[in-house]
């Protein structure tokens, strides 16, 4: 990889939410327990839950971690389907999917409202 293409990388990494990196974990960590147990959930926990797997995706961070990759592997593609209709959210080019009224992407670009800056 190129220097110019590890600043983009790094630039991609660091728009977002700030969050710690102890405070994102909790949240993955209640969040896929959340999934398993069929809680119910608001709109403002998807967007977090959103948030959360875009950031998982976007830094790699399944890759050696095994709560990452579990709750990745539980948001999609299970709760794929129910997060984009509780935030309106339609497909667009590269088949994310973009919720304008939250101006959230559920996969998709790196984008400052629907990803994390860990921290």
């Amino acid at each position: 990889m190129s220097r110019d293409q590890q600043m983009d990388r790094s630039d991609e990494t660091a728009l977002g939410i700030p969050i710690g990196a102890a405070e994102f974990r909790t949240l993955v960590d209640d969040y896929f327990e959340r999934m398993k147990s069929g809680a119910d959930l608001t709109v403002e926990d998807y967007l977090t839950m959103t948030r959360l797997w875009n950031t998982i995706e976007l830094r790699r961070l399944k890759q050696g971690d095994e709560s990452m990759r579990l709750y990745a592997e539980e948001f999609f593609p299970r709760y794929v389907p129910r997060v984009a209709k509780a935030l309106g959210a339609v497909q667009t080019k590269g088949m994310a999917l973009y919720s304008k009224e939250h101006d959230v992407y559920i996969g998709g670009p790196a984008h400052a409202n629907s990803q994390y800056s860990l921290r």
